[in-house]
């Protein structure tokens, strides 16, 4: 079963690997702006789970009327 959590400052550099793996530089934050980032009530930084396992991360920005979506990844494996 998929669970969607809450990216926290102890699986932070995990799923910022994530990231980095899966966009080049020009296409996402350093990590101290993601951070900065997941201070802002908008912003959803979270870890997909399956069956127990990180399989791979969302990052969105929550609007009144709508859901902009800015990164998706998932494990090739």
């Amino acid at each position: 079963m998929l669970s969607f959590l809450k990216v926290s400052e102890e699986t932070f550099e995990k799923v910022f690997n994530k990231m980095t793996d899966a966009f080049p530089y020009e296409e996402r934050r350093s990590p101290l702006a993601q951070k900065k980032c997941m201070g802002d009530e908008k912003f959803h930084f979270l870890e997909i789970i399956d069956d127990e396992k990180s399989v791979g991360f969302i990052a969105l920005w929550e609007f009144s009327d709508y859901i902009y979506i800015e990164h998706i990844a998932i494990d090739p494996d």
